[in-house]
C-alpha cells in the first residue's frame, strides 16, 4: 500500500463515511498492522496518521509532509500554511 492509497482512504472515510480524524487515524493505523499487508514508507505513514489524528488541523497530505520532514531531519517545511506551526518538532519556513 502506498502513501497515496492511504491518502485516498483518509479522504473516503472522512468525506463519504463521515469518520472523525481521530477515528480515521486509529482505524487506519490498525489496518497497517494487517497480516500480509506491505506499506511503503510505513513509519512515515504512521507518523502522518498520528499528526492527522492529533490536535493538528493539517489535512493528511500536509501531515504526510510534516512526517516526512521529521523522518529525514532537521524537520523544516517551506509553507505559508500556519497549521504546520502546531506540529511538534517541525519548523515552518515562510517567505
Amino acid at each position: 500500500m502506498t502513501p497515496i492509497v492511504v491518502a485516498e482512504l483518509v479522504y473516503v472515510t472522512r468525506d463519504v463515511v463521515g469518520w472523525t480524524r481521530s477515528v480515521i487515524a486509529q482505524r487506519l493505523s490498525a489496518l497497517l498492522d494487517a497480516d500480509g499487508l506491505t506499506v511503503a514508507e510505513a513509519a512515515v505513514v504512521r507518523t502522518a496518521l498520528t499528526v492527522y489524528g492529533g490536535r493538528s488541523r493539517l489535512d493528511f497530505a500536509d501531515a504526510y509532509l510534516a512526517a516526512s520532514a521529521l523522518a529525514v531531519g532537521p524537520a523544516a517545511v517551506a509553507s505559508f500554511d500556519s497549521d504546520f506551526d502546531g506540529v511538534e518538532g517541525v519548523r515552518r519556513i515562510s517567505a
